[in-house]
């Protein structure tokens, strides 16, 4: 059945006035700034310079752990890993995030796993600047980390050792960058079957060439290398 004409034009006057009050709010911040927007912010800033401030920069770092691997002595893990820190010069308004698609245009700690012999990057993560200046960046990478398994493993501990994931910044020392765990590492229901967080850490490393901040998470990893297995393996090995 047609609509009322009269029903139409109430219909219509009610839809114009809601335009009209969406249209008096004043407007909240636009979701992510332009190129142009970090174009802007970025030109008169120099990413070779730490951000201002007295004493270190302040880094907080976590890490999501996805898998835990070990084989022949060495542990592979697979991990998220989220690092945060404020500079002032990259304060801004009028948006809600800033996304950087080049990491090299911005200053960052440099961090990395001291222990580790082999690091994949699986990608390259994003980087997010909010209105206050805090710079976020996060990743995804495999490292591959010395973990050596002895036979007081094996027979005191039935093939469970703890291994060590270290994370330092390369050639800044802790009068420069300073880390600390924003929260503590969280490990996936697949990395659980495989190992269990013991403790983390946060100190100065005093070395010859300086005191350097390192942030650090202990694992025990079950090997599978149990004492009955190692016993079986040694029968047969001594099988007349």
């Amino acid at each position: 059945m047609p609509a009322d004409n009269s029903i139409l034009a109430f219909l219509a006057t009610v839809v114009v006035g809601l335009l009209a009050v969406a249209g008096s709010e004043p407007a909240g911040p636009a979701g992510v700034g332009t190129t142009a927007a970090l174009d802007e912010l970025l030109l008169e800033y120099d990413a070779n310079i730490r951000p201002p401030g007295d004493g270190p920069t302040k880094v907080g770092v976590s890490a999501g752990i996805m898998i835990a691997d070990w084989c022949s002595n060495r542990l592979s893990v697979t991990y998220f890993f989220r690092q945060s820190w404020t500079d002032s010069r990259l304060k801004f308004k009028g948006y809600k995030e800033i996304r950087v698609a080049m990491p090299s245009k911005l200053w960052d700690p440099a961090l990395y796993s001291p222990m580790e012999v082999d690091f994949q990057l699986l990608n390259d993560g994003y980087i997010v600047i909010k209105p206050d200046g805090e710079v976020s960046s996060t990743q995804r990478g495999t490292s591959v980390l010395p973990c050596v398994l002895t036979a007081d493993d094996v027979y005191q501990h039935d093939g469970k050792l703890n291994c060590t994931l270290s994370i330092g910044s390369f050639g800044n020392d802790s009068d420069q960058v300073l880390l600390h765990w924003d929260k503590p590492p969280s490990l996936s229901m697949a990395a659980r079957k495989q190992c269990s967080i013991v403790e983390t850490k946060e100190f100065v490393l005093p070395t010859h060439n300086g005191n350097y901040s390192q942030a650090q998470v202990v694992l025990e990893v079950n090997t599978g290398v149990t004492k009955a297995l190692l016993n079986h393996v040694i029968r047969e090995m001594t099988k007349s």
